[in-house]
């Protein structure tokens, strides 16, 4: 019987994981068209939701920090993109979004 428990709570988990998953897939979507789509508050506020939810996913914070300099926020968006490289210094997509930031703005 400890036997079905066991296979039971762990279908549970792949499942809630599988779900979770999704959930985080389909909110970043939307964040990222809604950023496509210059509505950046709303994707800046998914993304939050996301990196609170994900912290070690830096996927979230890099799109937030791009969010920025597409908005002319030069400061904020180097700023969290910092973060992300000092996070991980091997962070190529975030050294990419670093100088578009920069380069977007002057």
């Amino acid at each position: 019987m400890k036997t079905i428990g066991v296979v039971y709570v762990i279908i549970v988990w792949f499942i809630a994981a599988q779900v979770y998953g999704q959930n985080a897939d389909s909110l970043f979507t939307v964040a990222q068209q809604s950023a496509y789509s210059k509505n950046y508050a709303k994707a800046q506020t998914i993304c939050r939701q996301l990196m609170t939810q994900h912290p070690s996913n830096p996927d979230y914070k890099l799109f937030l920090g791009r969010t920025f300099a597409w908005q002319g926020k030069t400061d904020s968006a180097k700023l969290i993109l910092k973060q992300v490289i000092d996070a991980d210094a091997n962070n190529v997509d975030a050294y990419d979004a670093l100088t578009d930031a920069e380069l977007l703005n002057k």
